[in-house]
């Protein structure tokens, strides 16, 4: 059950909604011709709050405009210092700035991108491609791919941001279904 439903409520079935309002969800409406997605509406609401985590669900899929904003968005958590994650049945996505440490998550594959021009110093432990003190610039590939080969693994970086792209499973991905 959620607690709020926020956005222009074109993707609702309006049974759907009668639903929620009869069991007294606070519905936040705004018009269709905005200038934000429902999506950052929701997290500028959420980011308000001031929770110690933020998940956004089903934002990773269908239009790759709304995919790019969404993984954008995880710049505007991060920015509040609110660990900001979005997640989907295959993946989570977030981002990391200095370090983060996986648990028990042999084989699963782990891709990496720079949101900032240059992410310096990054060390990658625990992993099939080990790096030390390396370099990832916006617009390459290289981190495409890596996967957790230790029971406890780590990223750390010096500079900049980072999108870390997990996926839940091993060797399972949205185009092998």
């Amino acid at each position: 059950m959620p607690d709020v439903i926020i956005g222009d409520l074109d993707s609702i079935d309006q049974r759907t909604l009668k639903h929620y309002e009869k069991q007294n969800v606070r519905v936040i409406r705004y018009a269709s011709e905005k200038d934000y997605t429902d999506t950052e509406l929701a997290l500028s609401y959420a980011l308000q709050l001031k929770p110690k985590r933020i998940s956004i669900f089903c934002a990773l899929g269908g239009r790759i405009d709304h995919t790019l904003a969404n993984i954008y968005l995880l710049t505007k958590g991060f920015d509040t210092g609110i660990d900001t994650f979005l997640v989907d049945e295959y993946c989570e996505a977030f981002i990391v700035n200095q370090k983060c440490s996986f648990i028990k998550e042999t084989g699963k594959t782990l891709s990496l991108f720079a949101l900032t021009p240059r992410v310096t110093g990054i060390t990658l432990a625990g992993f099939h491609y080990p790096l030390e003190n390396g370099v990832l610039k916006m617009g390459e590939s290289r981190g495409i791919s890596n996967r957790i080969n230790q029971s406890r693994a780590g990223i750390v970086i010096k500079k900049g941001k980072l999108l870390v792209i997990k996926y839940h499973q091993k060797d399972f991905f949205p185009e092998a279904r």
